[in-house]
């Protein structure tokens, strides 16, 4: 009776092993093009690997070294896409801090978050009515572009040069220039939440063009709504010689949801950032970029 319970659940082993390979043969390759299903796929390159890093470790404990050689490759295909352009950890200490909210519609609550993180740049995209002046951080220039559908606002602690709003198709690009530190420097905020992959592609299209317009070192931070391998915005990184500054370890929830919140600057800038979310905001490692 043990001999057909073994042989039962060594053949559960064997089935699911396949279906495994299958499926991840199946992300890993089918990621690689172009059309929004690989893109859609592509999200979840990370949490593939890691799902491939554990089942290599059963594979080898348990000596199927068939199993264990196609996860070994797979996941190393997986890694060098993953970290081709994104980092796995960044060290956040010292420097720049910027600050991101999506939605907010309650203003009171949010500057209390505000007031209590101390960023030095924070960027709220979009709330249900504009605050009050008493409402405001004294330490902070309030920055609103338009009054247009309840945008959102800028608040820089930094001297500020130059603000405003710029077009870039399916959205608004929220930028400040500051002289806060030794040089000027353009922060750009961005929140493309709601856009499909078709229309954030078009929009770091047109936001590549107001980079290259820039003569100061630029940091661009916000939501883009994909992960910094996918082809679109790996492109917009590379090409504007940027790289990314959050790690994939700095957050736990982009061990099971993709990283979407992103610094991007030049390599010798230190900055760092947190971010506001509906709930999660008592553990600091949840809401940080």
């Amino acid at each position: 009776m043990r001999y057909l319970e073994n042989k039962k659940r060594q053949a559960h082993i064997n089935a699911f092993l396949r279906f495994f390979t299958l499926i991840s043969a199946f992300i890993t390759f089918s990621a690689f093009g172009k059309n929004n299903f690989a893109l859609f796929l592509n999200e979840f390159r990370w949490q593939l690997l890691l799902a491939l890093a554990v089942v290599l470790v059963y594979t080898a404990f348990r000596r199927f070294y068939g199993y264990m050689i196609t996860f070994f490759i797979l996941l190393t295909i997986n890694f060098f896409a993953v970290s081709s352009i994104a980092t796995f950890h960044s060290p956040f200490q010292s420097g720049t801090t910027v600050f991101f909210a999506g939605k907010q519609d309650d203003t009171l609550r949010l500057f209390d978050f505000i007031t209590a993180d101390s960023p030095d740049i924070a960027f709220v995209s979009k709330v249900d009515s504009l605050p009050r002046q008493s409402e405001i951080p004294s330490q902070y220039n309030f920055l609103h572009a338009s009054d247009e559908d309840n945008s959102g606002f800028v608040l820089s602690r930094f001297n500020v040069e130059q603000s405003g709003r710029v077009n870039i198709g399916h959205a608004y690009a929220e930028f400040v220039k500051t002289n806060g530190d030794a040089n000027e420097i353009m922060y750009v905020a961005v929140d493309f939440s709601k856009l499909s992959f078709t229309q954030i592609k078009d929009c770091l299209n047109n936001l590549s063009t107001f980079v290259a317009e820039q003569d100061n070192p630029v940091v661009i931070f916000g939501d883009f709504n994909m992960v910094a391998w996918s082809a679109p915005l790996s492109t917009f990184i590379l090409k504007n010689n940027l790289v990314v500054k959050n790690g994939l370890w700095d957050n736990l929830r982009n061990l099971v949801i993709p990283q979407h919140y992103y610094i991007l600057a030049y390599e010798k800038s230190d900055v760092f950032g947190t971010i506001m979310l509906n709930s999660l905001n008592s553990f600091p490692i949840f809401t940080r970029f």
